[in-house]
């Protein structure tokens, strides 16, 4: 996927990008903060960027994107942006080679997806 080219999702690409994503933090590690910085800026100014998804604040102040269809904890995009392996789907940036993986990313990455299912079970069983 190159820089402008807009990703079609269904919620199987859905899943599969969230866990490559995932995958690449646990192997690789985090974003550059250069990287973080850029995606951050790129985000801000867009529209498809909300205040608050379900009623909650991203913690680290970016937002959440509404186009990619996250609905989980790790949607925020002051999280996302940190994925090496994430995708705008809007392709205003693409995935970069991480800073270093280690086990502590493993272990994020893992609790992320661990998460990420809860989050959506809960959501199927109301």
């Amino acid at each position: 996927m190159n820089i402008g080219e807009k990703m079609q999702f269904g919620a199987m690409s859905y899943a599969a990008a969230y866990l490559a994503a995932e995958a690449r933090h646990a192997a690789q590690g985090p974003a550059s903060v250069q990287v973080q910085a850029e995606r951050a800026a790129i985000c801000r100014a867009c529209d498809g960027r909300a205040d608050e998804m379900e009623g909650k604040a991203d913690p680290g102040g970016v937002g959440f994107c509404t186009k990619c269809g996250c609905t989980s904890k790790r949607a925020a995009l002051s999280v996302k942006l940190t994925l090496a392996g994430a995708t705008c789907p809007l392709a205003k940036w693409k995935p970069v080679t991480g800073e270093g993986g280690s086990v502590a990313t493993a272990i994020e990455a893992i609790g992320g997806v661990a998460g990420t299912v809860a989050d959506q079970v809960k959501r199927l069983l109301g």
